[in-house]
């Protein structure tokens, strides 16, 4: 009895039942102006974390932890992808406004 009992454990803890792994990032939309920050706090997913800007040239993006900083470069819109150890990912908007 106790096999049959182990086994079904087992089997209820197959990995096909998780649900797929998810990158959150709060907020996903960003609005900064130029030369300023925002912070992005990412959970779910597994650390460390890696970022890789879509254009440099309107907004830069470093990773501590769980915090992603953008920085606004120049006016314009832009991505910033976020990937896990797992290579799962997520994107963050960025909008850059002009310093008033």
């Amino acid at each position: 009895m106790s096999i049959l009992l182990v086994s079904l454990f087992f089997v209820a803890c197959d990995k096909k039942d998780q649900p797929d792994p998810k990158l959150t990032l709060t907020p996903s939309t960003v609005e900064v102006k130029v030369t300023e920050d925002a912070t992005v706090k990412v959970s779910g997913g597994t650390a460390p974390f890696t970022v890789v800007e879509a254009d440099k040239t309107i907004a830069t993006a470093t990773v501590t932890n769980s915090d992603v900083k953008v920085t606004g470069v120049k006016e314009g819109q832009t991505t910033i992808a976020v990937t896990d150890k797992n290579k799962v990912k997520g994107t963050i908007t960025v909008k850059v406004v002009k310093k008033s």
